[in-house]
């Protein structure tokens, strides 16, 4: 074949909906997936019917097809940026291998094909998903940038495919054909192979990723496996989930009661036009030529049609459309908040969901993570156990009190004097000569190595990435900030991590000041089953097999062998139990020394057993700040707090402490399941009414959870309960949480940024929250909430008004008001102030609501709008209308004034009493509330 890779997808990107062609079709289409639309567009068609028709036909459409025009031009306009915006990419140029021309040439991505050879130059955007073949680094490897793809600010390391008869990599030599999964939206997973005379595997480390970039390496080369609609990058951008907020959902319920009373009132037309008609004498009726009183069961139903068209607009025709605009205003006011503006991080608040602003200001429940939500997220070392002795690095500082006094205590001072060093060095040969005591403190993945210069020291680095040969401190970096703490804490004391390769690590020790060369065997990473992580690295002196360990308490525990010396397994745990009072987040520290011949790609696994008990840790985690205060503050606006994390009991409790979810005024109340057979009980009796009741006037403090158990958490609360539901963290395994609740608030930290691209709205710092909710939340939810009852009011008093005309012409379905300033009316008149107080209005003050928490539970109950509101704002609208109606009809009784001009004094006492409603619901704008009425006078 001459194109064996024709029948791949190119990579051309189209995000666009329509075409110039297709716009006007395509969207109608669209438009009409609302059942409003549909409702309006019938209503429509039976004015057409010419016994039916109520309307001319040359201004019946004009209502709709506005309604209809301003959300395509919005369409319209948002589709053109989508365009503008693959134009872009498209166009973007990159450099592709010429089998004709035998060398790189400059083409366009939209260009590219699968099997085509790519080159990339550092600081490049790559095009496509590219399978990594050539690096300018010696040892293989290159790093990329893949904040544009998962949000993530850390680079990731990706090696070239290994194989002896890729050793020199030419695109022209190379014969052989790839074979790849099928495209799929999994960004961590990747498998294939090159079909050589000896297959080669090709894993996800060998994939670079479209719309990453590249960074730290001078040129790669490679092939591309997938390229535009196939590509990672495009099959997750499949868009968000969409939420409906609690207030449009109550809203949807009144407009079916909306059309309920168009059945009513449209019935009572019939009726009434049926009865009127029977009154007259069976002979022909003198304004209904060729009628008779026997036809009025025809004529009662052609009237009931012809009333349902003119009472049409007791359902708002613009209400989705005005409400769709306002919350769209809302949210740039909540984008271009200052006071949610972060100046450390140069990073403001992102709102990415559109439609549920509203939300914020309805929340019931708040469900958090800790570690990076409610702290900084920025490991500090403070304390060590080492063999049953206990070290510290603050200075000025005691042992804590729960420490036994019989106890001694070698402390840390960050400086390097002849003591500090000699501390360290008896401290280090003191806990298992020389290597084990270093690896001990730091068994951490491999994702810390010593900064270089374009990964020429450390081409070897696992995921860390080299920034700086200067200073070893500035030059550590991990995904874990618990690594980065105990790495830069060894490295200040003299133990020092030199370099960190792919199967080896190189350390500089205390004492003899010797460096040494660590085979590493194998990595087991963290995960939220093993909740440990664990390195085995070869001994240089002894050759023996070694396995260090570090994780939670629960799980290395178990997992010892049986103590030799009880006082010291006793002292350790107590250390451990200490450190966690004083709100420390605690690692225990394992190892497992084994015959060099041991080893074997972990066959067995009892190698993971056994484990002798070398100390424990203690890693400060600050509280962010501001977060004692907002928590405060949100127990007193109503709100219960729930924070939910994976600590120990005695760390938990310390910090609910310290952040004020808890006061010492409260009864502590601790229930802990052991296993899934005490489990279910617990969770029917958390959740049965009696204990519903309790758990909705107080606060919680949930640990030793996993990702999805908190998202079950949350998925059982709002199931149960019934109540309005927020999540907010900082990390992945918030994700799930964030996603089930509500609103879903992300943070971002030290740990990505998946929890920010699966939210609804980001901050940087938890204390925004306060003001995000108690003021942006109780101004949309107020604003809104009020703008659409006036809108439900309007309506209905424009209709009523017409209603009691009715009693006065024989229920034969005409109107009083011409038929063009009825359109006028429900467009130009009256649409206006709906977006003025929907938009502009503050109910309160920003001051006063940041100041009284309490005043958000006007939204928290749903104070604005209950069912009953609506039900009051149509007895409202009843009354008015009559007093529209008959105080004009009785004046002008005995008059010469014709119809149209009695409803001329009707309609402009409608737009005067409907603008006057307004002014007196709106808190501020009154002047410009009037203005719409000055103009239609005009």
């Amino acid at each position: 074949l001459e194109d064996p890779n024709g029948s791949f997808a190119d990579n051309h990107v189209k995000t666009t909906k329509y075409t110039v062609l297709t716009f006007i079709p395509l969207n109608l289409w669209l438009q009409l997936h609302r059942f409003a639309n549909i409702y309006f567009i019938f209503i429509l068609a039976l004015n057409f019917m010419p016994k039916i028709e109520a309307f001319a036909k040359e201004v019946a459409p004009l209502p709709l097809l506005s309604v209809l025009a301003l959300t395509a031009i919005k369409d319209a306009y948002e589709d053109l940026r989508r365009y503008r915006a693959d134009q872009k990419v498209n166009n973007t140029l990159t450099e592709v291998f010429n089998l004709e021309k035998r060398r790189y040439v400059k083409l366009r991505w939209a260009s590219i094909r699968p099997g085509d050879f790519v080159r990339l130059e550092t600081n490049e955007i790559i095009p496509a998903d590219i399978l990594l073949l050539k690096s300018s680094d010696i040892s293989g490897f290159c790093h990329i940038e893949t904040a544009n793809l998962d949000g993530e600010n850390n680079l990731k390391q990706r090696e070239i495919v290994r194989a002896d008869c890729l050793q020199v990599f030419t695109p022209e030599e190379f014969g052989w054909a790839v074979e790849v999964e099928a495209p799929n939206p999994e960004l961590y997973h990747f498998s294939g192979q090159i079909l050589a005379p000896k297959p080669i595997i090709v894993r996800k480390e060998n994939l670079l990723l479209r719309g990453c970039i590249l960074r730290n390496t001078d040129a790669v080369e490679g092939m591309v496996v997938y390229a535009g609609r196939e590509t990672k990058a495009v099959l997750n951008n499949s868009g968000r989930k969409f939420k409906r907020s609690k207030l449009e959902r109550r809203i949807n319920k009144d407009v079916i009661w909306c059309v309920l009373i168009l059945v009513i009132v449209c019935i009572t037309g019939a009726l009434g036009c049926y009865i009127w008609l029977q009154s007259f004498p069976s002979y022909e009726i003198p304004f209904l030529a060729g009628h008779n009183s026997e036809g009025a069961s025809l004529e009662a139903f052609i009237n009931f049609w012809t009333c349902v068209i003119i009472f049409q607009n007791i359902i708002p025709l613009p209400l989705y459309v005005t409400i769709e605009f306002v919350k769209l205003s809302q949210v740039w006011f909540i984008s271009n908040d200052i006071e949610l503006y972060d100046e450390e991080k140069n990073k403001r608040i992102e709102v990415r969901a559109f439609n549920i602003p509203e939300d914020l200001g309805q929340i019931e429940y708040v469900f958090c993570d800790k570690t990076g939500t409610l702290t900084e997220n920025k490991m500090e070392f403070k304390r060590a156990a080492i063999n049953g002795v206990d070290y510290w690095a603050d200075e000025g500082k005691s042992p804590c009190c729960f420490l036994s006094p019989a106890s001694s205590s070698h402390r840390f001072e960050h400086k390097t004097s002849p003591l500090s060093s000699e501390e360290v060095r008896t401290a280090a040969y003191d806990a298992s000569r020389s290597v084990d005591s270093l690896d001990a403190l730091k068994s951490a993945r491999t994702d810390i190595s010593l900064a270089g210069s374009n990964g020429s020291l450390n081409a070897g680095a696992k995921s860390v990435c080299p920034i700086s040969e200067a200073t070893l401190l500035n030059g550590y970096e991990s995904e874990s900030p618990d690594e980065i703490a105990l790495t830069r804490t060894a490295c200040i004391y003299g133990c020092k991590l030199l370099q960190r390769g792919l199967d080896f690590v190189v350390l500089w020790l205390p004492g003899n000041w010797s460096c040494f060369l660590n085979s590493v065997l194998h990595v087991l990473p963290f995960d939220s089953t093993r909740k440990c992580m664990s390195i085995i690295v070869r001994h240089p002196a002894t050759n023996e097999v070694v396995l260090f360990t570090k994780g939670a308490d629960s799980v290395i525990l178990a997992k010892l062998a049986p103590a030799k010396d009880n006082a010291l397994y006793e002292k350790t745990k107590n250390y451990l139990t200490a450190y966690s009072h004083a709100g420390l987040r605690t690692l225990v520290l394992a190892k497992r020394v084994s015959a060099p011949n041991y080893f074997k790609k972990l066959e067995s696994t009892a190698f993971l057993y056994s484990f002798s008990l070398p100390g424990v840790t203690g890693i400060e985690d600050r509280l962010q700040e501001g977060v004692p205060e907002t928590l405060s503050d949100l127990r007193r606006a109503g709100m219960k707090v729930w924070v939910l994390t994976g600590d120990k009991p005695e760390t938990a409790t310390s910090i609910a402490y310290a952040a004020k979810l808890f006061t010492e005024e409260q009864r502590l109340l601790s229930i802990t399941a052991t296993n899934a057979v005490s489990y279910a009980p617990m969770r029917w009796c958390a959740f049965s009414k009696d204990w519903a009741c309790r758990f909705h006037y107080i606060n919680l403090y949930i640990r030793r959870l996993c990702r999805l158990t908190r998202a079950c958490v949350v998925s059982a609360v709002k199931s149960e309960l019934g109540v309005q539901t927020l999540a907010i963290g900082d990390g992945a395994n918030d994700v799930n949480m964030i996603q089930c609740a509500d609103v879903g608030i992300g943070i971002s930290g030290q740990e990505g940024m998946q929890a920010v691209m699966a939210s609804d709205f980001a901050i940087s710092r938890f204390r925004f929250l306060k003001r995000l909710l108690l003021v942006h939340g109780h101004w949309c939810y107020e604003k809104l909430a009020r703008m659409t009852l006036y809108m439900f009011y309007k309506d209905a008093l424009y209709i009523l008004s017409l209603f009691w005309y009715q009693f006065f012409n024989g229920f034969s379905g005409s109107a009083h008001i011409d038929q063009l300033s009825q359109v006028l009316f429900m467009v130009a008149m009256t649409s206006i102030p709906p977006f003025i107080l929907g938009i502009f209005d503050k109910p309160l003050d920003e001051s006063t609501l940041m100041a009284n928490p309490e005043l958000y539970r006007n939204g928290r109950d749903s104070m604005t709008y209950k069912h009953w509101h609506f039900w009051m704002n149509t007895a409202d609208a009843i009354w008015q209308s009559l007093f529209i109606f008959f105080i004009p009809a009785a004046v002008y009784a005995n008059s010469n004034v014709s119809i149209w001009q009695l409803g001329m004094v009707c309609m402009n006492c409608m737009v005067f009493i409907s603008i006057l409603h307004i002014g007196i619901e709106s808190k501020c704008l009154v002047c410009l509330n009037s203005l719409p009425y000055l103009t239609a006078l005009f």
